[in-house]
């Protein structure tokens, strides 16, 4: 028979389980799984960048080295979480794409990065370009899948913080009271490579709990 004890015990223990590796989530502000083109998202097609609405998906394409590129939801937020679906399916492994959060203008924004390589950025930009906030230069974790694999990015865009989260595991932290509200968005950026296809989806904001 089962004692009192061990009873309470499993009990607790049941309770407990649940919170074991699980992110809070906050309320959920905005979604967009881009399979409507009439959610609004801008779309372009010039002789160096396309990008817009395709195959149930929000598609970057740059077909030039040193080029960054970004995209607006036209909302406007303070300080959430930003999370979305990325998968690069052209070019080698010279690149970075991620989100934005708190854009005020194009010299004004909060930008978390991944690179096919498994690399790493959080930044801001300002007037003199991006300024590295997550370190000097970009680090490797073995979180973010290479190659043309999907990862899930979740950037938390704080009170003076920001955090960047892959595949649903903490990667990095970093702290900045800079911007405090605006809106968000997706970034690509080619380095060497002058070739870069990478496609959104699942694009999701929260309230931070």
């Amino acid at each position: 028979m089962m004692t009192r004890k061990l009873l309470c015990l499993l009990i607790m223990l049941s309770l407990a389980l649940p919170l074991v590796g699980c992110q809070p989530k906050g309320e959920e502000l905005y979604r967009d799984d881009f399979s409507n083109p009439d959610t609004g998202w801008e779309e372009t097609d010039s002789a160096n960048i396309t990008r817009g609405y395709k195959e149930g998906s929000y598609q970057f394409e740059i077909r030039t080295a040193q080029t960054d590129d970004w995209v607006l939801a036209n909302q406007d937020f303070k300080n959430v979480s930003v999370e979305a679906d990325l998968t690069r399916t052209r070019g080698l492994d010279d690149n970075n794409y991620g989100v934005v959060c708190k854009y005020s203008s194009p010299i004004s924004f909060y930008a978390f990065v991944i690179s096919s390589d498994g690399s790493y950025m959080i930044e801001k930009r300002t007037k003199q370009g991006f300024a590295r906030l997550s370190g000097t230069q970009f680090e490797i974790s073995d979180r973010i899948k290479t190659g043309g694999k999907l990862n899930h990015i979740k950037a938390v865009c704080g009170d003076g913080f920001l955090e960047l989260y892959v595949n649903g595991k903490f990667v990095d932290r970093a702290e900045d009271d800079a911007l405090t509200s605006g809106d968000v968005g997706l970034f690509a950026g080619t380095y060497a490579d002058s070739l870069l296809k990478v496609s959104f989806d699942n694009f999701v904001v929260r309230s931070i709990p």
